[in-house]
């Protein structure tokens, strides 16, 4: 099985130091996607499926630029993944979770 998602999002310096090299951040992703179920059983099926995957994460984070064009970012806060299923039948199901995120990215600016 395999998860295809697409998270777009964007990030807000909320605040910057006087030098403009540590900045508070706000932060909010996005992201909608399938589950390709590929299956050996007889007993799976998966014909007349509709599967989506929905994902959001919201909160603060910092960035800190160790040069004009490299920085790092931590972000931290609240994480979503819903899973819907629906059928050619009419029956659908759901499963959602919510919990806590933390990342660590670099960026580099040209």
């Amino acid at each position: 099985n395999s998860v295809f998602v697409i998270v777009p999002g964007f990030q807000v310096a909320l605040l910057r130091s006087a030098d403009l090299r540590v900045e508070l951040l706000g932060a909010f992703r996005l992201g909608l996607g399938t589950t390709i179920i590929k299956s050996d059983s007889a007993f799976t099926t998966t014909t007349g499926q509709t599967r989506i995957n929905l994902v959001y994460e919201v909160g603060p984070g910092a960035r800190y630029w160790l040069h004009r064009h490299i920085a790092v970012t931590l972000l931290s806060g609240f994480r979503g993944d819903y899973y819907f299923v629906s059928s050619a039948d009419k029956s659908s199901s759901q499963i959602g979770i919510n919990g806590l995120f933390a990342s660590l990215s670099s960026q580099v600016v040209f």
